[in-house]
C-alpha cells in the first residue's frame, strides 16, 4: 500500500469532499476516486460512504482513519529524524501535558547551550492519558507532566524537576 493513497483517504474525510481533496493534493477529483476504490478493493469493504454531503467514512473508513492518521504522523517523525541525521542534528521530542509544566521546564533550559551543542528542541502538548504510552513507544523522548500516571511504569524513568505546594483559585460563587 501506498502512504500517497492514505493521505487522499485522510484528507477526504478531513475535507468531506472528493473535490477538496483533489484541490488539497493538486490532483483532480477522480484520481481521489479511483485512489479511494483502490483501497476499498485492498481492503474488501467500503470506506466511504458517499449517499451524504458532506462524505463521511463507514465504519471501517473511520478505523482506517485513525490508524492512518497514526502511520502518516510516524512517517512525519520518521522523515524528521532521518533529515536532523544527515545535518547532524540531535532533536529531543517533549511532550507536556499543562502550560504550568512547560512554564517550569522554560526555567530551566538554557537555549545558547542548546544551539551550542546543535540540539533542537520539539515541544508538544498532549492529552495526559497518553504520556505513557507515548514514551515506552518512543513517539516522544521526554515528558513534562505535573501528574504521576507513568511514575510506577518500569520502562520510565522518572525525575522530580520541582516539589512545593499545589494552590488553587475558586471564586465565591462556586
Amino acid at each position: 500500500m501506498y502512504l500517497e493513497k492514505l493521505k487522499y483517504f485522510i484528507d477526504l474525510v478531513q475535507t468531506g469532499s472528493f473535490t477538496k481533496a483533489g484541490k488539497k493534493n493538486f490532483v483532480s477529483q477522480t484520481s481521489i476516486t479511483q485512489q479511494i476504490r483502490f483501497l476499498e478493493t485492498q481492503f474488501a469493504c467500503q470506506l466511504i460512504d458517499r449517499t451524504t454531503i458532506p462524505v463521511k467514512p463507514t465504519e471501517a473508513g473511520k478505523l482506517l482513519y485513525q490508524e492512518a492518521l497514526q502511520l502518516m504522523q510516524q512517517y512525519e517523525r520518521l522523515t524528521q529524524r532521518m533529515s536532523d541525521y544527515n545535518e547532524q542534528k540531535n532533536r529531543i521530542r517533549i511532550e507536556y501535558t499543562s502550560i504550568m509544566d512547560i512554564q517550569l521546564f522554560s526555567q530551566i533550559i538554557h537555549n545558547k547551550r542548546l544551539e551550542k551543542e546543535n540540539i533542537l528542541l520539539d515541544i508538544e502538548k498532549v492529552p495526559l492519558k497518553g504520556v505513557a504510552e507515548n514514551l515506552v513507544n518512543h513517539r516522544y523522548d521526554a515528558a513534562i507532566s505535573f501528574d504521576s500516571e507513568f511514575f510506577e511504569e518500569k520502562q520510565i524513568k522518572t525525575v522530580a524537576l520541582y516539589f512545593g505546594d499545589y494552590c488553587a483559585v475558586v471564586g465565591r460563587n462556586r
